[in-house]
């Protein structure tokens, strides 16, 4: 079947730069971070909570390892409730901490540049 119209091309500089804008220096701190689910050693693949289609930004970010994110055993792969319920985790609270956590630094931070 063919398209009757053409897909978007999209700049993808535009939109790297656009989510560096919006995501990037809490993503870094995200991807330093240990997985939420294991505790596996940093880095982790930061996931979004709230997908950015539906609105999520940045303080929907937590940190999943390789497995728990795509993997077999992910929320990508299960489903956001099958992997609650395997796992036992509320994704919501885990970005709630994860959030906390990183205004805690930020403050800190602050605090220490004055």
């Amino acid at each position: 079947m063919k398209r009757k119209k053409p897909l978007k091309k999209y700049n993808t500089r535009k939109r790297k730069k656009s989510y560096e804008k919006k995501f990037g220096v809490k993503a870094e701190w995200v991807r330093e971070q240990e997985c939420c689910v294991c505790f596996a050693p940093a880095p982790s693949h930061p996931h979004h909570v709230v997908s950015r289609n539906r609105g999520g930004d940045k303080e929907s970010l937590i940190p999943l390892c390789f497995r728990h994110h795509t993997g077999s055993e992910g929320v990508h792969t299960l489903g956001p409730d099958r992997f609650q319920n395997s796992f036992q985790i509320g994704l919501s609270d885990m970005a709630i901490l994860f959030e906390g956590e990183w205004c805690r630094r930020e403050i800190a931070g602050a605090k220490n540049e004055t």
